[in-house]
């Protein structure tokens, strides 16, 4: 398993903080506060699929505290994540072009793409991971290794 450089990982704060600059741009473009916060959600609520994660190593519970700290000392045995995928955003991205630049879906496929991005810098620069850890973000990459992050660590060192 890869070790973390201490104090390099960065976890919601970084997300948040991203979200919301983005979403001040999203805004000067659009003028819509509702395109502008679906940017901010989607770009954090992104993060709700390590719950499926923290659930499979640690059992069913709603400590949010208990679910961050587990998530900040990267403990999971699994690489799950739904949301985390160039499928998902990919299909998005389709539904956003045939819905229009300044429909929600682009709001969604920006607030997952700059989400994703900071995360793929977070993999490789600061988990110990080479740039080929962009498969990561595949779902069929990870359902393809059954989700073990140790069969997958393994492959990628």
């Amino acid at each position: 398993m890869n070790q973390r450089k201490e104090g390099a990982d960065f976890g919601i704060k970084v997300h948040i903080v991203s979200s919301l600059l983005i979403a001040l741009v999203c805004y000067v473009v659009t003028r819509s506060i509702l395109f502008s916060s679906v940017v901010v959600i989607s770009g954090v609520l992104i993060d709700l699929d390590h719950l499926v994660e923290y659930w499979s190593d640690r059992g069913f519970s709603l400590s949010v505290s208990k679910f961050f700290q587990y998530s900040e000392d990267q403990h999971f045995t699994r690489y799950i994540l739904l949301l985390h995928s160039f499928e998902l955003l990919l299909l998005l991205t389709a539904v956003a072009v045939f819905a229009g630049p300044q429909s929600l879906y682009s709001a969604v496929v920006i607030g997952f793409g700059v989400h994703m991005a900071l995360d793929y810098y977070n993999v490789v620069r600061n988990l110990g991971f080479r740039r080929k850890a962009i498969v990561l973000f595949s779902f069929i990459y990870r359902a393809k290794h059954r989700f073990m992050r140790a069969s997958m660590d393994l492959e990628l060192k």
